[in-house]
């Protein structure tokens, strides 16, 4: 489904739809300086011991049969469960929007501990401000109700936040026709010594012992109805409905049957009304001017069916910190310099039939700021790079000690986001990757204390040392909520090698979603040392280029994207798309390649230090090249492959996960789950090898 739809109404502003501008003016409003939510816990078994081989998955419930967005923003909330591992204390962490911040009202968390890949357990939460600590959080029993059920039984729920032996709970019900449940902090059911209707809207619990806790009372005689529940909008309504201040999402067609007029829609600019001698000229006009609070640039109004700004020769030509969002129309908008943002909450879109065209001249490379179409990137990074660490890091640790002491760490304050790796000198590139928050600094500057353990390890073991740290100054290093919808992104450029769609360097959310991606050669969509970034249902037309790279990043979404080749004879590089170089704690859900072509192209690869990756549900065609695999593994560990299907083809490898050959410090493929995968079709050399 395409994220930006054309409703059939339109106010105040011709050439825009309300919808849209509802949608993406959001995304530069005071409301869309947002981040997600960082929720924690523990997992311990009877033994108060932490379990190995654990995994804590997480699912958002209660939003069909809409699509979950953050509120006044285009963003769409990943629903399908997603697993990681705690760490060996028995700690985890993950980062999930808020359910105060998500529409549909009424959503929540699913949270479901597994051990050796069975559920043990489960319980679900609405996570907020107030509720981002497991441990601590009163689980919910009764779903909060989304906007779409307007009849529900009335519940209550009562909490006690200093220890008591009687709980007075005033729940206002009318009658005495009530069902209470009592729980602990930890979600525990409490035996109350007695329940007393105390009256028609009272009832008091009595222990034996003082606690702490929740109550859910629900009025369970003839079951009362309600008709005000919060969140909801009556069809017919007999009395005024209000909206509060909260942020209205319109997912179809607006009419007005009134003589009320919408008020007007600030900081939208329309850029072909603009000074400039091409269109990027006039975008910029329309960035320049505009407050620090941000624009919405309406690209939509220009009658040309071919908009050529090649000859604009301006680095880097929407230079600025301000939010925005650029709203491209149905033509095709030619430039020869890289579209880069280098801060957070700045977004391209397309109406459908819009296309971004690159077509570089010229010396191509990263100092003339031509060598890929489009890069979102972060400030803020220069000069903090590679600081060495002393030992190496265990899972479960929360703090490392520098090699250089204070030297390193001067200039650390907590809050500070920074990167933490180790490479490998005989492929250039790193093989362990993470993120990291600094919480405090101590033995005098010598030793880096973390908010979280450490969820993965880095065993430092090159000589000479590689494992060092980057840090992201605080407020101005990373870029959070930046992304591209709906766009043709090409280039016919094929001498020099130019990346599509490029996430790179201090990115930690970006979403890339439903776009066309074609370059004649690159890697059509790349990411490099980020976190959180999505690429979901995409197409990507094979060229030349490998199809996708995710590279040194962790918490990506690879999900319901399309590979195929424009041209039948020609292979591409390594595989269709390729996960390396540490690359970790992501989904790989539910791709396709449609067919692979020639000796030398895997579909999908997994290189390098790939760890705790679930990838499942991917479709690969039909396989032409002797050799070649479905899924190749080379150094990938704790990885679930599974429900993947493989057609077959011309003497070639189903799935092949094998040590790494190429590294300094081999890794060894260890750990991995690969069960229930399916091979249609295809010649009886069709194999599934798997160590």
């Amino acid at each position: 489904m395409h994220m930006i739809e054309v409703p059939a109404t339109i106010m105040k502003t011709p050439s825009i739809p309300l919808k849209t501008l509802a949608l993406l003016f959001g995304l530069i409003a005071p409301q869309f300086l947002r981040a997600q939510t960082t929720v924690s816990g523990h997992v311990t078994l009877p033994n108060g011991t932490a379990p190995s081989n654990a995994k804590i998955c997480f699912s958002l419930q209660n939003f069909k049969p809409n699509v979950p967005r953050v509120v006044g923003t285009g963003i769409i909330v990943q629903t399908a469960s997603w697993c990681i591992n705690p760490a060996a204390n028995g700690s985890y962490s993950a980062s999930l929007w808020g359910n105060d911040v998500i529409l549909p009202p009424g959503t929540y968390w699913r949270v479901d501990f597994l051990l050796n890949g069975v559920q043990q357990s489960s319980a679900s939460y609405t996570v907020n401000a107030s509720c981002t600590n497991v441990d601590t959080c009163t689980p919910l029993l009764v779903p909060s109700s989304g906007a779409s059920n307007i009849i529900g039984a009335k519940t209550f729920v009562f909490k006690q936040a200093s220890s008591a032996t009687t709980w007075n709970i005033n729940h206002n019900f009318g009658n005495k026709s009530v069902e209470v449940r009592c729980y602990d902090p930890n979600a525990n059911l409490l035996s109350p010594s007695n329940i007393a209707l105390t009256d028609n809207n009272n009832t008091t619990i009595t222990f034996g012992s003082p606690h702490t806790g929740s109550c859910i009372v629900m009025n369970a005689g003839n079951v009362a109805l309600t008709n005000t529940l919060a969140n909801a909008l009556v069809t017919s309504p007999t009395t005024t409905q209000t909206l509060n201040t909260q942020p209205t999402l319109f997912q179809g067609p607006v009419t007005v049957q009134s003589a009320s007029v919408l008020a007007s829609i600030n900081n939208v600019c329309k850029a072909h009304q603009q000074a400039g001698a091409d269109w990027i000229a006039q975008v910029r006009a329309c960035i320049s001017a505009a407050p620090a609070s941000g624009v919405l640039v309406d690209a939509t109004g220009y009658s040309s069916t071919t908009l050529d700004a090649t000859a604009n020769s301006t680095g880097n030509p929407f230079n600025t910190t301000k939010p925005f969002v650029i709203l491209f129309g149905p033509s095709t908008f030619k430039y020869a310099k890289t579209l880069i943002t280098n801060n957070s909450n700045q977004y391209f879109a397309c109406q459908p039939g819009g296309s971004l065209d690159f077509e570089p001249s010229g010396t191509i490379n990263t100092t003339n700021l031509n060598d890929r179409a489009i890069e979102f990137g972060a400030v803020g990074i220069s000069g903090n790079l590679n600081r060495p660490i002393r030992n190496a890091i265990n899972i479960g640790d929360t703090s490392f000690a520098v090699t250089n002491g204070s030297a390193d760490t001067s200039d650390l304050r907590p809050g500070e986001w920074i990167q933490v790796h180790e490479s490998d000198p005989n492929v250039s590139d790193l093989t362990y990757f993470d993120w990291a928050q600094v919480s405090s600094l101590s033995g005098g500057g010598s030793t880096v204390n973390v908010r979280f353990p450490f969820r993965m390890a880095f065993p430092n073991n090159h000589t000479p040392k590689t494992l060092s740290f980057d840090r992201f100054p605080l407020n101005a290093g990373v870029a959070e909520n930046v992304g591209i919808s709906g766009c043709t992104v090409m280039s016919n450029q094929f001498a020099v090698n130019t990346p599509g769609i490029d996430v790179h360097f201090g990115v930690r959310s970006a979403w890339v979603t439903n776009n066309v991606i074609k370059m004649a050669n690159g890697q059509n969509l790349y990411s490099y040392r980020t976190s959180g970034v999505h690429f979901l249902n995409n197409k990507i037309k094979l060229l030349a280029g490998t199809g996708l790279e995710m590279a040194e990043s962790t918490d990506w979404d690879i999900s319901g994207n399309v590979f195929s080749h424009e041209d039948s004879t020609t292979s591409i590089a390594s595989a269709a798309a390729l996960v390396d170089f540490g690359a970790a704690f992501g989904a790989f859900t539910n791709n396709k390649v449609t067919n692979t072509v020639g000796t030398g192209e895997n579909a999908f690869g997994f290189w390098f230090g790939v760890h705790s990756v679930q990838i499942v549900g991917n479709e690969v065609g039909y396989q032409s090249g002797t050799g070649v695999a479905a899924f190749l593994g080379q150094g990938a560990f704790n990885n679930v492959v599974m429900r993947n299907r493989v057609q077959g083809g011309g003497n070639g490898i189903g799935i092949k996960f094998i040590t790494s050959t190429a590294l300094a410090q081999n890794i060894a493929t260890t750990g991995n789950v690969i069960t229930d995968n399916l091979t249609i079709g295809g010649p009886t050399t069709e194999q599934m090898l798997v160590p």
